[in-house]
């Protein structure tokens, strides 16, 4: 047995690291037509596609659903495979399931509004008051 792993080691690690090599040289390749095309459609005159929405649709739902899904999950198998019943794994997994609901929710709001509207919305300008230069007369600008 041990005599078999070095040459399928040997043989499998080349084609591991070709592969891992071919994929990255494709994923920056398509990255840079991306740009490419989003650069000469700006040119144009043409509003980009934001695109990306369902990677961050799926990335919100999974924290939001599957993360309480598999919390839940684990608890029914430990009360189902234990000989008496643990309140405390429920308990877990009740607090595990709230926090990945408001937290796929945030995560849900911070990626799918505008940055305009996160403008709008932040704290940090809120505080700002807005002024109006005109409205003063500078000394400096009188000349």
């Amino acid at each position: 047995m041990a005599g078999t792993v070095v040459p399928l080691a040997g043989i499998m690690l080349p084609a591991l690291i070709v592969g891992t090599v071919l994929t990255i040289k494709h994923l920056r390749r398509s990255r840079e037509m991306t740009h490419r095309e989003r650069m000469e459609a700006i040119r144009m005159g043409i509003a980009p596609d934001p695109g990306g929405h369902a990677w961050r649709a799926l990335t919100c739902s999974s924290i939001g659903a599957g993360v309480p899904a598999a919390a839940f999950l684990t608890a029914w198998l430990t009360n189902l495979t234990s000989s008496r019943q643990h309140e405390e794994a429920w308990v877990a997994a009740f607090v595990v399931g709230i926090v990945a609901v408001v937290s796929g929710g945030r995560l849900a709001r911070a990626l799918f509004t505008s940055p305009a509207q996160q403008v709008l919305t932040s704290q940090d300008t809120a505080a700002k008051v807005t002024m109006d230069p005109d409205l003063y007369d500078v000394v400096g600008r009188r000349g």
